[in-house]
């Protein structure tokens, strides 16, 4: 189906839609969808530290940047205030993702 609207994606969105795999483990998730994925993320993130050869700790895992990039700026604004030093640009970039 042709149309002429345009459709906005994010460089991380797939423009082709959900694969017929990802549907399926979706579904097959069903089961555990209420519960917290701890175990599944913990298995996740050791399968992709194998994969790449690094530490389990050097895989941060988000839904998407924005919560990855708040993160980082909460741990500099932390290691700002521990450290005593009052840092604009920590306060400003803050501000906006509201730590």
């Amino acid at each position: 189906m042709l149309t002429n609207n345009l459709i906005e994606l994010n460089s991380n969105e797939n423009s082709l839609g959900m694969s017929d795999a990802a549907k399926q483990a979706v579904v097959d998730s069903l089961d555990i969808g209420f519960r917290y994925p701890d175990d599944q993320r913990a298995a996740l993130i050791t399968k992709v530290a194998e994969i790449n050869g690094v530490t389990e700790s050097q895989i941060s895992l988000g839904s998407g940047s924005s919560e990855n990039i708040r993160t980082v700026v909460q741990m500099l604004q932390n290691q700002a205030l521990v450290a005593g030093k009052k840092i604009p640009s920590y306060r400003a970039a803050s501000n906006l993702c509201l730590c």
